[in-house]
């Protein structure tokens, strides 16, 4: 479990061993058996020989001799498996019920503009990442637009502009067929990092295409500020959402098309006004 020979062991102190964040609780305990005289069970994470980090189950009691403590006896498990096994589905069962409530919500929202602020909100929350954004594609299409946005420092709506080529993260998500998965910006080739990723310490991220009419609308993407190894739970949610997002903007369109009034955006012109798509449209017939 710790990796240490029995000869290894000897002389190391307690810091040499628990995490780092869990010395103080590890501590605690020792002082606690000392002041109620009681055995302890508790739950720590220790760090082994080759900086594996795993959660151990510890019970132990003081060893005492001629009524004096002189030593520590216990017992410890390793629960890392179960404790990850419980986070997951407590992780998939918020997914299920953020997916339930925006999709009710993306059925009845007439407000395009609160549905996307909502999905980021709630994406952030479900899925505990740092930052989010809903970007949409410009009127030419040479750029992705940010329409809502959850975590940033600056206000990205209507600002927050990046590239809609395969130079960048989002505009790359929007010429693949699939979800775009980067466990470490500051290895990756493929397109290059923004500035704004790299002023909010941006380690991990993940985006997908949220769909228009006939063409991409534009893209879903969260960040984190600490490596991530998204899941597959994590991917299928962020899909869905972006699916949601897109339904959202296409009844808007509807809307539009059936001449009723056009949602509230904050914007003068309509939401996802689809200008965007039929230039995408004119580029690909080039």
């Amino acid at each position: 479990m710790t990796g240490y020979s029995r000869d290894e062991v000897i002389g190391l102190n307690i810091a040499d061993i628990v995490a780092p964040d869990h010395v103080e609780l590890a501590r605690s305990m020792i002082q606690r058996k000392l002041d109620e005289q009681v055995p302890t069970t508790y739950e720590l994470d220790i760090v082994s020989k080759f900086g594996r980090r795993s959660t151990i189950e510890v019970n132990s009691q003081l060893i005492y001799q001629s009524g004096k403590p002189i030593g520590v006896q216990g017992i410890a498990r390793d629960v890392t498996e179960r404790r990850r096994a419980e986070s997951e589905l407590r992780a998939r069962e918020r997914k299920q019920a953020a997916v339930a409530q925006l999709g009710q919500h993306a059925l009845v929202s007439t407000d395009l503009s609160l549905l996307f602020k909502d999905t980021v909100s709630w994406v952030v929350h479900t899925l505990d990442v740092a930052y989010c954004t809903i970007l949409e594609r410009s009127d030419d299409g040479s750029e992705l637009v940010g329409r809502a946005g959850s975590g940033w420092n600056t206000d990205l709506v209507g600002s927050g502009r990046v590239g809609a080529g395969p130079q960048s993260f989002a505009g790359f998500t929007l010429l693949s067929s699939e979800p775009v998965i980067v466990e470490d910006f500051s290895r990756e080739t493929r397109f290059s990092i923004p500035r704004i990723l790299t002023a909010h310490d941006v380690q991990s991220g993940m985006s997908v295409i949220v769909a228009g009419s006939q063409t991409p609308f534009g893209v879903l993407t969260v960040f984190t500020d600490a490596p991530r190894d998204f899941s597959r739970d994590d991917v299928h949610f962020l899909s869905v959402r972006g699916q949601r997002a897109g339904g959202g903007y296409r009844k808007e369109a509807a809307r539009r098309r059936a001449g009723a009034p056009h949602s509230r955006t904050g914007d003068p012109r309509p939401a996802g006004s689809g200008r965007g798509e039929e230039a995408h449209r004119q580029g690909a017939a080039r």
